[in-house]
């Protein structure tokens, strides 16, 4: 990605984030060995049924905590292979509307600002993530809103340890 590129948020009120543990993982953390363990990830379209992201995580087990806004999600899971906390995040684009940054295409007035959008309307969504080592277990994790919403946003981790 070059420092002109443009990446749209995909932004929608009917997003659904599932966390879903194998069988044996879905216990206490270490009551399955890493070969057992799975965790798979999937951010849902609920309207359209429609999956825009699916990440498995071998050797990972729960419990999972996670928060969801705008465009992206943060979610909190024990690694057993590397005996340590992990968080990982993804964010979501909209690919859909990347022709829209060609000024040429915007005079001519063959942009598609104003396409509509509806359940049947299949955007190209493109996903990005990151993983980071967490060094405490959380107990709690939530994201901070303002009244207009102007403010950014800061992440709130509460851990087992009460901070």
């Amino acid at each position: 990605m070059t420092d002109h590129d443009v990446m749209y948020k995909y932004i929608s009120k009917n997003i659904l984030f599932v966390a879903n543990a194998a069988p044996k993982a879905s216990g206490e953390i270490g009551t399955a060995t890493p070969e057992e363990a799975l965790l798979v990830i999937y951010i849902i379209d609920t309207v359209t049924g429609r999956i825009l992201h699916r990440m498995t995580h071998h050797g990972c087990q729960g419990p999972v905590h996670a928060v969801f806004s705008e465009n992206w999600v943060v979610y909190h899971y024990f690694n057993l292979r590397a005996h340590r906390h992990e968080m990982s995040v993804i964010e979501v684009y909209d690919q859909s509307r990347a022709d829209n940054k060609d000024i040429w295409k915007f005079l001519l007035g063959k942009h598609n600002l104003t396409s509509p959008i509806s359940s049947y309307y299949r955007p190209e969504i493109s996903a990005k993530s990151q993983s980071y080592f967490f060094t405490h277990s959380v107990k709690a994790i939530e994201v901070t809103s303002t009244a207009k919403g102007i403010t950014s946003k800061q992440l709130l981790i509460g851990t087992i340890g009460d901070q």
